[in-house]
Parts: C-alpha cells; structure tokens; sequence
C-alpha cells in the first residue's frame, strides 16, 4: 500500500471514531505537485488518549505533547492536534500557501488560500503576509530559501522586498534548529539560477554566511554537489560567527576548522596533505576552485601517493617497540610516521627499527 493510501485509511479510521482528521502540509502539495508524498502529515482534532486507543503504540514527538507518531503500517506517521477550531483555522497558521490546503476523507482538497494556483504558477507566498510568517518563526526566512531550490519555485515579490526587514529575526531561533534547516538546503542540487536568487538573500541573514565573497563567481560557474562537510566549509567560509559552535555536529565542524586552517597554511607539503586527509583535501579544493584558482597537480593525486594515509599503515606497531616504556612508544611513531612521510626512510619494517635505532642513540 502506498504511503498515500495508508494516510487516507489513517484518517477515515478517526474519522469513524467520531473525530475531524485531514491530510496536510507537504504531502498534499506534493500529491498536487504529481508526486508521491515521501511523509504523510495528519492534522487531527483526536485526543492523545484516543489515539492510542484506535492505533495501539504512540510516541510524542517535540516538547509540547501536540505531535504523536503512530506507527499502523510500520512507519511512523505523525498527527498533530489541529490548531483552531477548524481546518481553515488550522491551514491560515501554515508557513507557505502551497503548504495551506488538506485533503478529508473523501479525498475533497480544501484550499482557502489557493495552493493549487500557486503551485500551477510555482510560486512561494505566504499565507497571510511574509511579516506575519517570519515573525511566527523566523527560520522560515531559511525554508523559504530551501523550499524555493527544492519544489524550483520562485519567491513572490512581498517575501523578496520583506526579507532584508526581517531577517534580523532570525536571531531568536535556536542555533540547532538554523544547523538542520541549513543542512536540508546543501542536500539539494543547486543550479546556477538558483544561486542568484538565494545568495543574496542568504547573505543577509546576520549568520556569517557566505562571508566570502569570492566564491560565489564560482558557485555560480561549477554549481557543485556537495557532502554535508563540503557544504559547511563552504558557507562558513570567513565566517566568524559564535552560533556554528554552538550547533554543528563536533565532527562536522572539526572537518570545517581543519579545512579552513589547511587554507591557510602557505605550503602544502606532503606532511600538511597527511595531516589534513583526504576529506579535509577535497574540500580545500573545492574551496580554491570556487576562488578560481588552479593546480599545477591535483592535490589528491598527491595526498593518494603518500607513503602512508595513517600511523596504522606503518610496517611497525606498538608491539614491536614494547621494549621501551609506554609513554615512548607513542612519541617514537609519531617519530617514524613523520620521518616515512618526508621520504626519510622508506616503509619497510627493519629499515623503521634500524632508523629509530639510530634517532635514539
């Protein structure tokens, strides 16, 4: 059964049990759209209590206790309490107006905000006025952004000309939530037309972003498809702003700082291509391609010829040097791994002992 005929059969079965329940937010747009929704989204006036009683298992999702997964066909579907005393009600507090129509039981789409015309024009509006949605939740100032790259729909003029007004705003979201919104746009393929709509408009976000400015000729002319470490290298190129610490995962932005302080370094040798890592090279690089710049060799081609990619590639370990004391044996490969790496001694295991020999005599 597909996911759109699970959700209908979710809500014919509250409906049964006496309560309102419709199909809404992106599921409906996409199924207008001629997609197949990937989630399903239920606004419904049943109780907690009775949700459970009608699905068996549910589990509360955010803080508020206004969103329960339920799970009758093994994916989580999620039902949140319906805002207001109607639909209408309900569909006015949506984000965008092709986010603002529902579907009931009877598969009729309500649509008091004329979804289906924006969508048949591809274009974003808000549902009421872009002050009122960017002060609701200012991260839409980012899902605008998103949503416009994702659905290739544009921006409507009153979004546009209120944008700089509001953008401030974003300020009050919390930094985790501006990371995961961000991340969702980087997973999508930006065109070049799409980056000279929502450039500006990202840069005048008070986020540091895109700080700077010289790579976006570049993005413009290569238009990359980034991992999710590309991604933040890239916009928080320059950057000097607080939040990112407070918000990326420790691993992606470890890989941002290292990349950005590889930049940095006037020469790369092949101790600095060992130190960095492959992942850690192929963004640097992206990052002076985006500037325009070129490379005698390919840096990777370069990192790949190392000797060694790790200490673990040493034709000696800690078990041949348990002779000495264990505060040593770190110190010593270190020693062998740096000495391998600038061509001091080749990677060959009596020639490591025997040059170690001699460092320690």
């Amino acid at each position: 059964m597909e996911r759109w005929q699970q959700a209908m059969e979710i809500i014919k079965r509250i409906s049964k049990e006496g309560d309102k329940a419709y199909l809404t937010g992106g599921a409906v747009r996409d199924k207008l759209l001629g997609k197949e929704p990937a989630d399903i989204d239920i606004a419904s006036s049943v109780s907690a209590e009775k949700l459970e009683k009608i699905f068996g298992r549910t589990v509360p999702a955010g803080n508020r206790k206004e969103t329960f997964l339920i799970f009758p066909f093994g994916e989580p579907v999620e039902i949140t309490k319906l805002k207001g005393s109607t639909i209408e009600e309900d569909l006015a507090l949506r984000d965008f107006t092709c986010n603002a129509a529902a579907v009931d039981t009877a598969e009729n789409v309500i649509d008091p905000f004329k979804a289906r015309k924006a969508i048949s024009e591809k274009i974003l509006h808000p549902v009421v006025s872009a002050e009122k949605t960017f002060k609701d939740d200012p991260l839409r100032l980012i899902r605008a952004v998103r949503l416009s790259v994702k659905l290739q729909f544009s921006l409507s003029r009153e979004i546009i000309t209120s944008y700089k007004q509001m953008s401030g705003l974003i300020k009050q979201t919390p930094a985790e939530r501006i990371y995961l919104e961000l991340s969702k746009l980087g997973r999508h393929q930006i065109t070049k037309s799409d980056w000279v709509n929502v450039y500006p408009l990202l840069k005048q976000l008070p986020l540091g972003l895109f700080e700077d400015t010289s790579l976006y000729e570049g993005l413009l002319k290569i238009t990359p498809v980034f991992t999710p470490e590309q991604w933040w290298t890239v916009i928080l190129y320059g950057n000097s702003a607080v939040w990112p610490g407070r918000a990326l995962p420790k691993k992606i932005l470890k890989h941002v700082r290292k990349t950005h302080s590889f930049l940095s370094e006037d020469r790369w040798d092949n101790m600095a291509f060992y130190e960095a890592g492959r992942t850690v090279i192929q963004s640097a690089v992206l990052i002076k391609l985006l500037k325009g710049e070129s490379f005698a060799e390919d840096p990777l081609l370069q990192f790949d010829r190392l000797p060694i990619h790790s200490v673990r590639d040493l034709k000696v370990s800690g078990r041949d040097l348990l002779h000495m004391e264990s505060r040593e044996i770190g110190r010593t490969l270190s020693i062998l791994e740096k000495a391998v790496v600038t061509g001091k001694v080749s990677n060959d295991r009596k020639k490591l002992i025997t040059y170690i020999e001699g460092e320690n005599q």
